[in-house]
């Protein structure tokens, strides 16, 4: 059996609930937004084990009293409880305290449910620290009757079935982070195709294949396609040029530049060739030498 309560200090309110076992002290308080919620019976050890990530223990410091769990949006940090929502609390759990309904100038201690430490030597209801210095105080100077009766007014009965609430939020987030883990991935492909088309345009070796090339055939005659087909035709037709230009002159020359090498080629003391004007100047030798 579970009684929630409706603190609607700030919008959206937030809802607290509160588990009851055979002890008349000894209560689990919850506070969480979710609303909607339907089961079977709970025990106090219930809701210690199946708290939630985003959850924040509660408890009156040195004395017995309920166990209080503010259970924050997810992406929330104990820093960011609000300020009437921590006073709701803080009160809930002072009125559920035999002793310290009681007293005045109180401290309620409050961490988060990650850091609590259950282990199997430990009393029902008792609960240990992992760490010290992550669990906080808030002073309670006294009981407020109007927050107390504020949410009495409030207090509904309900039969959760925790475990299977906790299942269900734990599927949701194995979802989302797969859901994460694809979104990145499918930005890192992207990230490489993206590289891979620039590395592309700053090479030359796609120009020259078949599926890059056009063609005028069907009729494309626009102007960049006659501009780029110009340029092409132009600088071919510059290389041609000059190929044939020296072909021309090494024809031209062709007996002299002969004679050059095959001067240089034989034996003997090396001598400077004056080229002859004709022919009929020069005479070769039987060894070769030119006289």
């Amino acid at each position: 059996m579970v009684f929630y309560f409706t603190s609607a200090v700030v919008d959206p309110p937030y809802t607290i609930y509160m588990g009851k076992d055979k002890y008349e002290s000894k209560y689990q308080v919850l506070l969480t937004r979710t609303t909607d919620l339907t089961g079977v019976f709970i025990s106090d050890e219930d809701l210690i084990k199946y708290g939630w990530p985003e959850d924040i223990w509660f408890h009156v410091d040195k004395l017995s009293s309920a166990h209080v769990y503010l259970r924050l949006p997810k992406g929330g940090t104990i820093d960011d409880i609000p300020a009437e929502v921590l006073v709701d609390c803080a009160q809930l759990v002072k009125n559920n305290s035999i002793q310290g309904c009681k007293m005045n100038n109180i401290n309620v201690v409050y961490t988060a449910w990650a850091n609590l430490k259950k282990t199997g030597d430990m009393d029902v209801g008792q609960i240990g620290f992992h760490r010290q210095k992550e669990v906080k105080v808030v002073a309670v100077e006294k009981k407020i009757n109007e927050i107390v009766n504020r949410l009495d007014k409030t207090k509904v009965e309900r039969f959760p079935d925790l475990a299977a609430e906790k299942e269900s939020r734990d599927h949701e987030e194995r979802n989302e982070k797969k859901a994460q883990i694809q979104e990145q991935k499918k930005r890192e492909k992207e990230e490489q195709r993206k590289r891979k088309e620039m590395e592309a345009l700053r090479s030359y070796t796609s120009l020259m294949k078949t599926e890059n090339m056009q063609t005028n055939e069907d009729g494309y005659d626009s102007d960049d396609f006659i501009e780029v087909v110009f340029a092409s035709s132009s600088a071919e037709f510059g290389r041609r040029s000059r190929r044939n230009s020296r072909a021309q002159k090494q024809r031209n020359r062709g007996p002299r530049y002969w004679l050059s090498l095959h001067a240089c080629k034989s034996p003997g003391p090396r001598r400077t060739l004056a080229a002859p004007r004709s022919s009929q100047e020069h005479e070769l030798s039987s060894s070769g030498r030119v006289r």
